[in-house]
């Protein structure tokens, strides 16, 4: 049973980085289209029609890690996610990007390169590992895998946001003047 809950947190995990990552991508295709331009020599359109394809792909496979009759897709296509962030990394880092990978829809961060590669490493072990170990038809608590992935959505997300939680519930100013408004 522990290897069995392992590698549901794990698999919960690889499952809400591909949906944080692909919902982020759909929503802010941007930021994401500017570096693979930048690294693929594409021009802006092909770019965002690619990360786009790209957002789609890892919001279904975030998806089918933790449906279970959807398995048998998911963790090849984690497997195939993964490789590709490895190469893209190590790319990237070999014609010294420069815009911000994206990733996330965040247009702030890194820029393509090693960190990539390290991600898609560990995505890709997840997908190795699921490959290896024999996951049950049917899990003992089936909610689970949902419940971890949910969790994770919401920890990626907080943690991604961070500075704009922060200052929406960090200490409000004091007012200027003794009545409380303003000057």
């Amino acid at each position: 049973m522990g290897t069995e809950l392992a590698l549901g947190v794990a698999t919960a995990a690889a499952a809400a980085v591909f949906l944080c990552a692909g919902l982020g991508k759909l929503a802010v295709p941007g930021p994401a289209a500017r570096a693979i331009a930048e690294l693929l020599e594409f021009g802006p359109r092909p770019a965002g029609v690619l990360v786009r394809a790209t957002g789609v792909l890892e919001a279904a496979t975030g998806v089918a890690l933790v449906v279970p009759a959807t398995r048998p897709v998911g963790v090849p296509a984690a497997g195939v996610l993964g490789a590709g962030f490895i190469l893209l990394g190590v790319v990237a880092r070999m014609q010294r990007v420069s815009a911000s990978c994206g990733c996330f829809g965040s247009a702030q961060g890194h820029p393509f390169g090693l960190r990539n590669a390290v991600y898609g490493a560990a995505l890709l072990a997840v997908a190795v590992v699921d490959t290896l170990v024999p996951y049950p038809a049917h899990p003992a608590q089936p909610a689970l895998p949902l419940a971890l992935t949910a969790a994770g959505c919401v920890c990626l997300s907080a943690w991604l946001h961070r500075a704009l939680i922060i200052s929406v519930l960090g200490p409000r100013a004091r007012p200027s003047t003794p009545e409380g408004v303003g000057a």
